[in-house]
């Protein structure tokens, strides 16, 4: 596997160098759609290179297209669905268990792209994957952590080492940590020590979605934009 940077020419003007990771390679997703508008509007200001945990030829053709670098660092994920069944659920952690094997050599190819690259900050997108936090405690790289999940009561996630873990992580090996509401953040802020790192940040509407056209409909009109997903509560909206 390569552990090169796919790259593409920038300004030499850019001094601050950040790796994104993305959990997935969802063009669509929620979280990353809300990143890419991100991204967008930052990258004539900081060089962004963005890490994907394995290959998938839309999500690079997609970044190529977009003139972002990228890489492939294969992280392993630390979440499992807490809504199978007994015998499942013990299935799918066997195999998480296994799967963190691949964090060495990951962070094997993630130090060399920090170093390789002079990554001056690294932020993770979801609470899916914790390589960033490691980073953070063997280099000392400053790590943003953008939380958008509940976790346990949305979409079912438990966390393979358990939630203690996870907010050890939260507290030592990040040095600010954004959530996408005011409700997600109350989840979570009481178990943070350091106040001062939290930032509230609602996800953006991209001016491509925007309809300058005034259409006027009789009744109510809603719209509940997201994936088609059991956490997302779509059935509740409809039945209401």
């Amino acid at each position: 596997m390569s552990i090169g940077v796919h790259r593409l020419r920038i300004g030499e003007d850019i001094a601050l160098k950040v790796l994104f990771l993305l959990h997935d390679t969802m063009i669509n997703g929620g979280a990353n759609a809300s990143l890419f508008d991100v991204m967008e509007n930052l990258k004539s200001e900081i060089e962004i290179i963005v890490a994907i945990p394995f290959h998938n030829w839309e999500m690079e053709q997609y970044l190529l297209q977009k003139n972002i670098s990228y890489t492939i660092i294969p992280y392993p994920s630390w979440i499992y669905n807490l809504r199978l069944s007994s015998y499942h659920r013990i299935k799918e952690k066997t195999r998480l268990y296994f799967q963190q094997l691949s964090v060495f050599y990951a962070l094997y190819v993630l130090k060399k792209i920090i170093v390789g690259h002079q990554i001056d900050v690294i932020y993770t997108n979801t609470f899916c994957t914790y390589i960033g936090c490691l980073a953070n405690k063997l280099w000392k790289v400053p790590h943003i952590w953008h939380i958008r999940e509940y976790g346990k009561e949305d979409h079912g996630f438990g966390f393979l080492f358990g939630e203690k873990i996870f907010y050890r992580f939260l507290n030592r090996y990040t040095s600010h940590i954004i959530f996408i509401s005011h409700s997600l953040c109350g989840k979570y802020q009481k178990l943070i020590k350091d106040q001062g790192k939290i930032s509230i940040l609602y996800d953006d509407i991209s001016q491509k979605y925007d309809n300058p056209e005034k259409i006027v409909h009789e009744g109510i009109n809603i719209l509940v934009a997201g994936l088609i997903q059991h956490g997302k509560g779509q059935l509740e909206a409809v039945k209401a």
